[in-house]
């Protein structure tokens, strides 16, 4: 069975990245809530900024590309229960196509995942 991990777990020691902007105004000063943020990753040529993590929250869920081609060899129907092709019902573990079943969207998959014995 395929686990997805818990992000929140992950997530929760790190400080997020929550500005789009590199700089701050018109200066070549990093944003200190941005990409390139001193604060969060520490200074410029430290070594620890090398190896500080961070996150950006994207405040949706998506399928991680790596991910992709592994639910596509081992479960297909996941993939158009994702894209909300064809609507889906859990039985014994499996997806069975039902115009009447609650699992479409890639918000229901996930919710879902760990029932679904893949």
């Amino acid at each position: 069975m395929l686990k997805l991990v818990d992000l929140d777990k992950i997530t929760t020691p790190l400080d997020p990245v929550t500005s789009s902007e590199f700089f701050v105004g018109k200066t070549t000063n990093f944003h200190p809530d941005g990409l390139f943020s001193e604060k969060i990753f520490g200074p410029i040529e430290t070594p620890d900024r090398k190896k500080t993590f961070s996150y950006i929250d994207l405040n949706c869920r998506v399928l991680h590309p790596a991910l992709f081609p592994v639910v596509r060899k081992l479960k297909r129907s996941i993939l158009t229960a994702m894209s909300g092709e064809e609507k889906y019902r859990i039985h014994n573990g499996d997806l069975v196509k039902d115009e009447n079943g609650d699992i479409f969207g890639m918000t229901a998959v996930i919710d879902n995942f760990d029932k679904i014995q893949i």
